[in-house]
């Protein structure tokens, strides 16, 4: 299943990853949770978090238990997107996400999830190639007479 949403916050949130390594850390990153600003006005527009980040090697990291939330206008009440996964392999160079495992992907409007996937943020395209299930929230009204 193929999904795209354009969404300015994409799975990139190896950059305190790099910037530990530009300084000779090698240490993981434990328990994280990083804010996303928005430039013009200076709210949190995101969050990631996840119980434990660390570089493999040049340019990739790897993060368990992965969650990214995406908020709307009224703060972190307001969670917009939401996507999980227990394993996620992020590439900076590449600007790519995958994990062998499952991949969650929850907003109001819908809600997918599937094991063995790749996020592509040059495309905004993410693909769960095995058990994918979807949900759709949609009012259908009164269907019966």
């Amino acid at each position: 299943m193929r999904m795209k949403r354009p969404l300015a916050v994409g799975l990139f949130f190896i950059g305190p990853l790099v910037w530990c390594a530009e300084f000779g850390s090698n240490v993981p990153l434990m328990n994280f949770r990083l804010p996303w600003y928005d430039d013009a006005a200076g709210r949190v527009t995101a969050e990631v978090s996840g119980a434990e980040g660390k570089l493999i090697e040049n340019g990739r990291a790897e993060i368990t238990r992965l969650r990214l939330r995406a908020l709307g206008p009224e703060g972190p009440d307001q969670v917009t997107l939401e996507i999980t996964s227990p394993l996620a392999v992020v590439d900076s160079e590449s600007r790519t996400a995958s994990g062998p495992g499952q991949l969650r992907v929850k907003t109001p409007e819908f809600e997918i999830y599937g094991d063995d996937w790749t996020y592509d943020h040059n495309t905004r395209t993410a693909i769960i190639r095995r058990d994918v299930v979807a949900t759709f929230s949609y009012d259908l009204g009164n269907l019966l007479p």
